[in-house]
């Protein structure tokens, strides 16, 4: 399939391998970053699977000048620092991390969202699966957030205070995933019309603190925001 790749897409500009499992990787990531390198003029969206996200892959990304959109794992190999490294070198809109059986640094994340300038070119930041996102974590994005449109926390646990207090601060949020996070509440979705006058998009989905939300505030929450599409159980 790499070698299709490198030989028969010569225009490429998207590819996504973000949802592919390999057993035998010997190789591999080679042929990967062969294909990166082939098309590291025209690549505009990048989705990696786990098991190939290597450092001789991401040197690869980082010649990306047009990657625009860029998915990656962090794996046991493969931590927030490295990923770092890459990031500084793109012009990203759209920042997806998934965490892949490894442990989140909140240390060097933080100290990327908070120093770096290329945060704060993010439109887009997803984290996924991270279930230890720390408060050193949120107090970061909340200082830099004030340029996102589109905010994921999909199966990422975070402390309560924390996600208020970047809500507080999202105010050109558009869209904001929780899915499945058990830390928001009736006090985070009060606040959204309030700060984050912009969104239309939530998704709420395996929220058990949203089950108890009575008929009476949904009514007035959508009358705040009207174009407000909500997405639950």
């Amino acid at each position: 399939m790499m070698l299709k790749l490198a030989e028969g897409c010569q225009q490429l500009e998207s590819l996504d391998l973000g949802g592919l499992r390999f057993t035998d990787v010997y190789r591999l990531d080679q042929l990967l970053e062969a294909v990166v390198r082939g098309h590291s003029e025209r690549l505009t969206t990048l989705k990696l699977p786990p098991t190939l996200t290597s450092t001789l892959v991401l040197s690869a990304v980082a010649s990306c000048a047009k990657l625009k959109v860029f998915s990656v794992w962090i794996t046991p190999n493969i931590g927030a620092q490295e990923l770092i490294k890459t990031v500084e070198n793109l012009n990203l809109v759209s920042l997806t991390w998934r965490n892949y059986d490894a442990v989140l640094d909140g240390g060097e994340l933080a100290q990327f969202i908070l120093y770096s300038d290329k945060f704060l070119e993010l439109e887009e930041f997803r984290l996924v699966d991270c279930i230890d996102v720390d408060n050193a974590i949120s107090t970061a994005i909340s200082y830099r957030c004030q340029n996102l449109k589109s905010l994921s926390f999909h199966r990422s646990e975070m402390t309560p205070e924390g996600l208020l207090e970047i809500l507080r601060k999202a105010e050109q949020l558009i869209e904001l995933d929780v899915y499945k996070n058990t830390f928001f509440t009736l006090e985070h979705l009060e606040s959204l019309p309030v700060h984050t006058r912009n969104l239309t998009l939530l998704d709420i989905r395996g929220c058990s603190g949203m089950r108890s939300v009575t008929a009476t505030t949904w009514k007035r929450i959508r009358s705040l925001l009207p174009a407000l599409k909500v997405r639950f159980d």
